[in-house]
């Protein structure tokens, strides 16, 4: 009855995305990502998930994050099926993060091995969260690029967002925050530590790409500009080293016939300015808008107020109490 349940809830996620006003063939469709794509109790229903998204033939790319290895039998439908797997390892200690384990580290390393032999998929490491006294010394960083660099096509390092139990409990364990700023809007990352990660790629592994955003790495793996444009603020993304500069460096979009029908499919088209590269509304709108738009036009966007997903307004409203 479950698995009858899986299939049957899987087949209505794959009706409503397909008639979903803002979906279109260029979104990167994430899979599962509220929880462990692979834990014993929803592998299925992801299974199913992506076994539905290559039978219809969507091409859009895809991304399946996990902490576990993959297993034999999903390795038909990563194949062939423009997926990105996003493996998660940062080397925490395990009383915070069981499955940063040696057995679970040389378990991932082998099985991506034979996925990076059988199929087409692209793999990508997730280094996150990086925090000084945890996990943070140099020890720790080259071990992590000497395995990793040998099989995955890239890095994708992060920090973390810190609620007052968040930072409490990793205070608590040696977790060292007396530089951070405050900021529960984003996750730290202190530019000391992503130096030193850089500085040992170089000496260890300097052909392996590493970036600070998940879009950057995305859009390195199919050769085109960072579609969330963070390239356009100097807000600190951009890394010397970077491997996908000379694509955003071509950035140049056009306003043409189908940027004015996306705006206008988007309903906003009575309270738009389209100056240079820029989508100026004079309205209210809320923060999928802002990413369909962005990502559909290859515009930046400027609105009066933003309103944020429900996740995040959750997480303003508590204000660094725990989700």
């Amino acid at each position: 009855m479950e698995k009858v349940q899986n299939i049957e809830f899987a087949e209505n996620i794959m009706d409503t995305l397909l008639s979903y006003k803002y979906y279109n063939e260029n979104v990167v469709l994430m899979i599962n990502n509220k929880t462990e794509g692979l834990q014993p109790k929803v592998i299925e229903h992801t299974l199913k998930l992506l076994e539905l998204l290559k039978s219809k033939s969507i091409k859009n790319p895809k991304m399946l994050i996990t902490k576990l290895p993959v297993p034999d039998k999903a390795f038909d439908l990563l194949d062939n099926n423009n997926v990105m797997v996003f493996t998660t390892y940062s080397g925490m200690p395990t009383d915070i993060e069981p499955t940063s384990n040696k057995n679970n580290l040389n378990k991932i390393l082998g099985q991506q091995k034979r996925l990076k032999e059988n199929t087409d998929a692209k793999l990508v490491h997730y280094w996150r969260p990086i925090v000084r006294g945890l996990n943070s010394e140099i020890g720790n960083i080259k071990e992590i690029i000497e395995a990793f660099s040998q099989v995955f096509d890239c890095s994708v390092i992060s920090g973390i967002r810190l609620t007052a139990n968040v930072r409490e409990f990793l205070e608590s364990r040696g977790a060292n925050f007396s530089d951070w700023n405050n900021d529960i809007g984003h996750k730290f990352l202190p530019s000391d530590i992503f130096a030193s990660i850089a500085r040992e790629v170089e000496r260890n592994a300097p052909k392996y790409p590493i970036f600070k955003k998940t879009s950057c790495a995305i859009s390195y793996l199919f050769g085109r500009y960072d579609y969330n444009l963070s390239f356009l603020s100097n807000n600190g993304n951009c890394i010397d080293t970077c491997y996908n500069s000379e694509n955003c460096m071509r950035y140049a979009p056009k306003i043409d016939d189908k940027i004015i029908e996306i705006i206008r499919k988007s309903g906003l088209n009575k309270s738009v300015q389209l100056t240079d590269f820029v989508i100026n509304v004079d309205n209210t709108i809320s923060q999928e808008t802002k990413s369909f738009l962005k990502h559909s036009t290859g515009l930046d966007i400027v609105a009066d107020r933003i309103v944020k997903s429900e996740t995040e307004r959750l997480f303003y409203e508590r204000n660094g109490r725990s989700l």
